[in-house]
């Protein structure tokens, strides 16, 4: 009984942090939809496939901070501890592949964007972790929770990767 119980606690903080970020997320697509992008164009230009990179592996790793951070307050730490691993920041980086293939998917409804995103992301996150697991250096494990596959991806996470393709969309989009 306790189990289930944890095992309950677990889920509700879970489904609570996807809520909070697709606020963040909300939050910040609003402000750069505002035309807030100047100080990113400043720095970044013409935006080629490196810099994207850049920007895809730095934002996706503030973005992790930010999650785990949240978690860890959630969880009691009230120092709202963050973390990610430096070797997030080239799988983060592939996101970048979003910026030529949203030319070409203009056309293609905004949900079924969101949807081959979300579909990408997992096989970069399954294809990297199952690579990074070879060498015992990956740095998650999603073993412990109700809805995983091999520990290496969390198919509840769907709504969250939908959101951070389409906001990745945007802001490439915005600065090319």
């Amino acid at each position: 009984r306790v189990r289930s119980s944890a095992a309950s606690d677990v889920y509700k903080r879970q489904h609570c942090y996807s809520v909070i970020s697709v606020l963040i997320i909300s939050y910040v697509y609003v402000f750069f939809k505002a035309g807030n992008t100047r100080i990113i164009e400043i720095y970044t230009g013409a935006l080629p496939v490196k810099k994207a990179f850049i920007l895809c592996g730095l934002g996706s790793c503030s973005m992790e901070i930010l999650w785990t951070g949240l978690h860890s307050i959630l969880s009691g730490e009230l120092t709202m501890t963050g973390k990610t691993s430096l070797l997030m920041f080239p799988i983060y980086g592939c996101g970048a592949i979003i910026r030529p293939l949203s030319g070409k998917l203009s056309a293609v409804p905004l949900f079924v964007r969101g949807c081959i995103y979300t579909v990408g992301f997992f096989f970069v996150e399954f294809i990297s972790g199952a690579l990074l697991r070879c060498f015992h250096m990956c740095p998650w494990d999603y073993s412990n929770t109700p809805l995983n596959y091999r520990g290496l991806i969390r198919p509840d996470y769907a709504p969250l990767w939908f959101g951070a393709g389409l906001f990745f969309e945007k802001i490439l989009g915005k600065l090319s």
